[in-house]
C-alpha cells in the first residue's frame, strides 16, 4: 500500500458515510466524514483532500456543488441512488462535472473498496 491519503466523505446517510469512512481508515488513510456538505467544505477550508467521495442528492447543498468545489484539485467519486430520476443519470452528470469514478447505491463494501483503492495510488 502507498502513502496515507487524505479523504473527504460526504453523505447525509450517516450510517453509510461512517461505514465508508471507517473502512478507509482501516486501510490506513486519514478520513474526514461529514453528513453536511457545507460543513464538510468549511472544515477542510482551503486544503484539498486527495480524494473526495460524495453523495449527489443531499439536503441544502448537493453533490454537484461539492464536485465543483474540488474540481481540478482532488480526485472525485460520486455516489447516488437517484430518488427523483434514476441514479445513472445523476452519475453521468457527475462525470461530466469532473468525477473520475461513480458508484450506484446500493453497493457492497467490497465493490466500494475495489473502486476507490486504485484511485489512491
Amino acid at each position: 500500500m502507498g502513502l496515507q491519503s487524505t479523504i473527504l466523505v460526504v453523505d447525509d446517510d450517516e450510517a453509510l458515510g461512517m461505514t465508508l469512512a471507517q473502512a478507509l481508515r482501516s486501510l490506513g488513510h486519514f478520513v474526514v466524514y461529514h453528513p453536511n456538505p457545507r460543513e464538510a467544505l468549511r472544515l477542510l477550508g482551503l486544503i484539498p483532500p486527495d480524494l473526495v467521495i460524495t453523495d449527489i442528492l443531499m439536503p441544502g447543498m448537493d453533490g454537484f456543488e461539492v464536485i465543483q468545489a474540488y474540481q481540478g484539485k482532488s480526485k472525485i467519486v460520486a455516489m447516488s441512488a437517484g430518488q427523483r430520476i434514476d441514479g445513472a443519470t445523476y452519475l453521468r452528470m457527475a462525470e461530466q462535472l469532473g468525477a473520475v469514478a461513480t458508484i450506484q447505491k446500493p453497493f457492497s463494501l467490497d465493490e466500494f473498496i475495489s473502486l476507490v483503492v486504485p484511485l489512491l495510488d
